[in-house]
């Protein structure tokens, strides 16, 4: 019998220290944020900020964080196509959270992987914890493996 699913490609796991990130982003300010954050976590992040410093600053830790555990679980680290900048942490209504890649990372991960992606992040007081699970869609033949 076929049954239709993916296969596990890769797991990422990141762990962040809160203050970390603080100190980088009061000796950059919004120069560091800008670099590692897309237009649309940059418009949640200044949200964030600006009602509760630490609020702000634990999201922008989790962003790095699952960025990076993207990067591992896709198997090439901060090399291109990966970037900073090519890929978005949004979550939708519910609050999960998913990936939004650019069009030039999406295509290279359809092209290598083309399941799906998931993640998972905690976060306390002074670290973050998050982990990403990419899959590989299963080719018919990969069925008689």
């Amino acid at each position: 019998m076929y049954k239709k699913s993916n296969l596990i490609a890769g797991i990422g796991i990141d762990f962040l220290s809160v203050s970390r990130v603080d100190d980088l982003f009061i000796k950059y300010g919004c120069k560091f944020s800008k670099r590692v954050l897309g237009p649309e976590e940059l418009t949640s992040f200044s949200i964030r900020l600006n009602s509760n410093y630490k609020r702000g600053i634990r999201f922008l830790t989790t962003r790095i964080s699952v960025k990076e555990s993207f990067s591992k679980a896709i198997g090439i680290g901060m090399r291109s196509p990966m970037s900073w900048s090519n890929i978005q942490i949004i979550n939708d209504d519910n609050g999960k959270p998913y990936c939004l890649l650019s069009s030039f990372l999406e295509k290279w991960f359809v092209k290598n992987y083309g399941g799906s992606i998931h993640i998972s992040i905690s976060d306390e007081s002074d670290f973050v914890v998050s982990n990403v699970i990419v899959e590989r869609k299963r080719s018919w033949f990969m069925f008689f493996l």
